[in-house]
């Protein structure tokens, strides 16, 4: 993750935010800095060409969405990527995790906005640990293929049953090395089966977002687990089924937005 992000994470989680320091930070980083003034004058915000420092995006956007712009350039960087293991092109891995961060954004409004922030970036990592099994995914691909027909078990059962834990369990360690905020690893870890996250409202929104990634068709089709939504997933976060059209739409029109930045 670059660096940008983990300063700036731990510069939000102190008593005192320092708008001069975060903005000094992101201009520190050359690509991610042109990403915030690409956005800052795009037509969303109908300032072309009127935007030439950290300070006047800051102004403009707000700390929040200057913050969610950055996380979205320094994912990006992180996510683009094959992995030939697990059978993704360049862009699969970032085009979901970039749905299910919208996807979460959009649960966590409903539910709690205060967590907003924090859903929309551990939206965007939450499969982060797949780009750290994928090698060894990739070596022992035929001896998991065949266990997942003898067995009729899932990808996650084949990652847990080869490699001792899953690529949740990886992203929720890549957090803590991270220093992110210790809610965000946690529901990354269980974002497959929110209910043994003890009632964790991320956990759940985070996995439903998987769901509904998948239901717009920006999801993996190999990996079937994620086409299922736990039981009591939708009550927990007082979903009925009228809900989902709505948010599906809500969901691919932010990542439409999101992708022209």
């Amino acid at each position: 993750m670059p660096q940008v992000i983990t300063e700036i994470q731990a510069q939000m989680a102190g008593a005192d935010i320092n708008t001069r320091k975060i903005c000094g930070l992101i201009e520190a980083d050359a690509a991610i800095a042109t990403k915030v003034l690409r956005s800052a004058n795009s037509a969303f915000y109908g300032q072309s060409g009127k935007v030439a420092t950290m300070t006047g995006a800051l102004n403009l956007i707000g700390l929040k969405g200057l913050l969610e712009v950055v996380a979205l350039a320094g994912a990006q960087r992180l996510l683009v990527g094959r992995l030939p293991g697990y059978g993704y092109e360049a862009e699969d891995l970032w085009r979901h995790s970039l749905a299910v961060a919208c996807g979460s954004k959009l649960l966590a409004l409903r539910k709690d906005p205060g967590i907003s922030e924090t859903a929309y970036l551990a939206g965007l990592i939450h499969d982060v640990g797949r780009i750290i099994l994928d090698r060894l995914v990739l070596e022992m691909k035929a001896e998991i293929a065949e266990f997942m027909e003898r067995e009729q078990k899932t990808f996650l059962d084949a990652e847990t049953r080869f490699f001792g834990l899953n690529h949740a369990r990886v992203a929720a360690e890549v957090c803590r090395k991270w220093k992110f905020p210790p809610v965000m690893a946690v529901a990354i870890g269980w974002h497959h089966e929110p209910s043994k996250s003890n009632g964790d409202l991320l956990a759940h929104i985070l996995h439903m977002a998987d769901h509904l990634a998948t239901m717009i068709g920006i999801g993996y089709d190999s990996d079937d687990v994620l086409s299922q939504v736990e039981a009591g997933t939708m009550d927990f976060l007082g979903l009925k089924q009228a809900d989902l059209g709505d948010l599906v739409s809500k969901i691919a029109e932010s990542v439409s937005q999101a992708s022209k930045l």
